[in-house]
């Protein structure tokens, strides 16, 4: 399963804890990360419950001052005392956000809008890797192609030979509608030797879509070259755990497509995906496929091979089928049928 994400906007309230916004996947995910934006001026408490069974149980919380900025949740676990963290797993069947206004004003609290995101950590997008040449006038902004989520980590690199001052920035959201934050940013300038690292495994939460930008905050134009790479670390390139040389495929769905780096016949008469009962494999040269045994031979699935009588054919003086053959000769000479 991709990234699975809603996003959901409510008024928080003082008198009870208000759903903002649920994702169902039905089984448990291994990482959580929520979106937050709104409320501005009221200190909020965001919860973060999962139903198991009919029962929702709370599993992370935390107190934020409500902003017209966008940020993703730090959160306070609960039952792992592992401190705050903007990844959260949790085992349940549907994973809801809440927000209840703690801050004792009165009056009504401006909206709030959430997101949340959550993916199992196997499934994640391939490695991506873009560059540019980007030329700025003052004040203006360049963005690299965007990378798609999920992806475990970034690294960025800028043009630091002659750079005047600049802000490099990583941002995320889960598509059209969602909370878009600032994951990390760097002000850049000076000199250096060529293209300088600005992020090294930059951790990203949970998202469809990261974009990597420089703004040029001087006051002449420049010309620099922007660079960053996604990565994972748990997974290969093509997004799953992939097995080889002869068994092939996602870990979760993979098929022997080779035996001794010989293909198998996988389809047609004779392949190997649905051999008939005790069939041989043989080699006809290109591939391997399975053949039963005829003529009245038949083999059990320890190799012990049988020959039916009435399979077994004599011939010379004893003529027909080996369970009802008949003599007719005796050292090349006729008998007498009656004998």
């Amino acid at each position: 399963m991709a990234v699975l994400s809603n996003t959901g906007t409510v008024t928080p309230i003082a008198s009870a804890e208000t759903d903002v916004v649920a994702i169902a996947p039905g089984t448990p995910l291994d990482l959580i990360s929520v979106y937050v934006q709104g409320g501005a001026g009221r200190l909020l408490e965001y919860a973060l419950y999962t139903t198991v069974g009919t029962a929702r149980t709370r599993v992370a919380q935390s107190q934020i001052m409500g902003s017209t900025s966008a940020s993703i949740i730090a959160w306070q676990t609960i039952g792992r005392g592992d401190g705050q963290t903007e990844q959260i797993d949790a085992g349940g069947t549907t994973y809801t956000v809440t927000v209840l206004d703690i801050s004792g004003q009165l009056g009504t609290s401006q909206s709030v809008t959430a997101t949340i995101a959550g993916v199992d950590s196997f499934d994640t997008a391939s490695d991506q890797n873009f560059s540019a040449l980007f030329t700025l006038s003052p004040g203006s902004t360049g963005t690299l192609t965007t990378f798609n989520g999920y992806a475990q980590q970034m690294d960025v690199a800028i043009d630091q030979s002659s750079l005047p001052p600049v802000l490099v920035q990583v941002m995320a959201d889960n598509g059209a509608g969602s909370v878009q934050v600032i994951i990390k940013y760097a002000q850049m300038s000076g000199e250096d030797d060529g293209i300088a690292s600005v992020f090294r495994g930059l951790q990203l939460p949970v998202a469809t879509r990261y974009f990597v930008s420089v703004t040029n905050q001087s006051g002449v134009s420049i010309s620099t070259t922007l660079a960053a790479v996604t990565y994972s670390m748990s997974i290969t390139s093509g997004g799953v755990v992939t097995l080889s040389p002869d068994v092939i495929g996602p870990s979760n769905a993979n098929e022997v497509v080779q035996w001794a780096h010989v293909p198998l016949l996988l389809a047609g008469s004779g392949n190997m995906t649905a051999p008939a009962n005790a069939a041989v494999p043989i080699f006809d040269g290109t591939e391997w496929r399975a053949f039963a045994l005829s003529g009245g031979a038949t083999m059990s699935n320890t190799g012990v091979v049988t020959i039916s009588a009435s399979g077994l054919t004599l011939t010379g003086n004893a003529n027909g089928v080996a369970s009802a053959n008949t003599v007719q000769s005796f050292m090349n000479s006729v008998t007498n049928a009656a004998r």
